[in-house]
């Protein structure tokens, strides 16, 4: 929620088209997600009763950060804040990504 109200927020103001694409697109994978996490919410009792995982891939850690960071863009720049991605790109993990995350 706080992604997609600040990108709200910053929309407000006056930006470049180019930018403005950014923020839309960045309300719209938010949303996406907001109602993935809903659904796994909905499921939570069945989740703690699993014996495993539902989904293993093969998780790039740099590639997934980097897909985080941009998700977040909007509050990382109304907090005026910087932040680099340092994940080594080798590194790997093995499990859902939505759990990772």
């Amino acid at each position: 929620m706080a992604a997609i109200r600040g990108a709200a927020e910053l929309l407000q103001g006056n930006m470049a088209d180019e930018q403005r694409k950014h923020f839309i697109a960045n309300i719209n994978g938010e949303s996406e997600r907001l109602q993935q996490l809903i659904e796994r919410l909905l499921n939570l009792a069945l989740v703690e009763q699993r014996q495993g995982l539902e989904e293993r891939v093969h998780i790039p850690l740099h590639d997934f950060a980097g897909e985080l960071l941009l998700a977040r863009a909007a509050r990382i720049m109304s907090a005026d804040l910087m932040i680099e991605n340092g994940i080594f790109t080798d590194l790997a993990a093995c499990g859902e990504r939505f759990l990772i995350a």
